[in-house]
């Protein structure tokens, strides 16, 4: 239960980092100059691929905690 707990807490701060992320990203991409505009990318893209990796965790973790419910029940363990 404890980690389920950690998940949720996790999700909530990655969707909040995202939405700072994002805003200043857009903020930065409105700036003249090579440096702030490739930053600002770097803030839009950067931010999504971490979400993707978070999800693709978690899919995982659930995955593994069904395959142990499996496991357990086929007297396997």
């Amino acid at each position: 239960m404890t980690t389920r707990i950690g998940v949720v807490v996790m999700a909530a701060l990655l969707a909040l980092y995202l939405v700072f992320a994002i805003r200043y990203g857009v903020l930065m991409l409105g700036l003249d100059g090579v440096v702030p505009v490739a930053i600002g990318i770097a803030l839009l893209v950067l931010p999504l691929l971490a979400a993707g990796t978070i999800v693709a965790e978690v899919v995982f973790g659930v995955r593994a905690e069904r395959l142990a419910r499996r496991l357990e029940a086929e007297d396997a363990v």
